[in-house]
């Protein structure tokens, strides 16, 4: 992911008042928080994972949002990544990695927003990593779909959502355009599928139409993302 500058279209004016109630924010526990546990340390991810970025703030609003989003948000972790890379991982369908770099790639909440949901989608879908990058597409589209239909079932506006990938897309794009002649095979297969595959996903319908719900849509707020955006651009790499 890169980062960009795009608006949001009309998605704060859809905010109301709606916030997750504590019994929604209440920490995993039980077997599914062994299980993930479990997963994770067998798996060897923990040795090659980002350190975690401690933010208390960050974490809140990321709890808030997959509360707002998933039907069974006591069963996700959140995993804060102190790497400027933007990226945003479902581990093993229990554990959503968010980075600091997420958040600076994508400069409005609702962008930000669209990323999460598309995550969710994977994790409700029950999508299993595929074997290769040019099996992916045919999940990220299922995943935007799912993101776009339960943000428009929450009454907001999914149409950031195309603008970031617009966006991605032009930037890799740009990339292709000054790349090395003497890049690796591999890295140019990559740089194709990536375009191929954004372009596949900004060509979806990304309106909601007469499905977007009318009731009190999950608060966007400004402010806070933007103090939230701050203090992922000002902390250093942990070493």
């Amino acid at each position: 992911m890169k980062g960009g500058d795009f608006s949001t279209g009309s998605c704060l004016s859809c905010a109301a008042t709606w916030r997750p109630d504590a019994a929604q924010l209440r920490p995993r526990g039980g077997f599914v928080a062994l299980l993930a546990a479990a997963l994770l340390a067998c798996s060897g991810v923990e040795d090659r994972r980002p350190p975690v970025w401690v933010a208390a703030e960050a974490t809140q609003h990321a709890r808030e949002w997959v509360c707002a989003l998933a039907d069974d948000c006591d069963e996700v972790r959140i995993r804060l990544e102190d790497t400027e890379a933007p990226s945003a991982t479902l581990w093993f369908g229990v554990e959503l990695g968010l980075s600091r770099g997420l958040y600076v790639a994508t400069q409005e909440e609702s962008e930000w927003v669209f990323v999460v949901a598309h995550e969710l989608g994977h994790r409700a879908l029950r999508h299993q990593p595929p074997r290769d990058l040019a099996r992916r597409l045919p999940l990220e589209l299922e995943a935007d779909q799912w993101a776009i239909d339960r943000l428009c079932s929450k009454g907001l506006d999914p149409t950031s959502g195309r603008a970031l990938i617009s966006r991605f897309l032009a930037e890799e794009k740009r990339l292709q355009t000054l790349g090395d002649q003497r890049a690796k095979q591999a890295d140019r297969q990559r740089s194709e599928i990536a375009v191929r595959e954004l372009s596949a996903r900004q060509s979806l319908n990304f309106s909601c139409g007469a499905t977007r719900s009318s009731n009190p849509a999950p608060l966007l707020d400004p402010d806070r993302f933007a103090r939230i955006r701050r203090l992922a651009t000002l902390v250093p790499p942990s070493r």
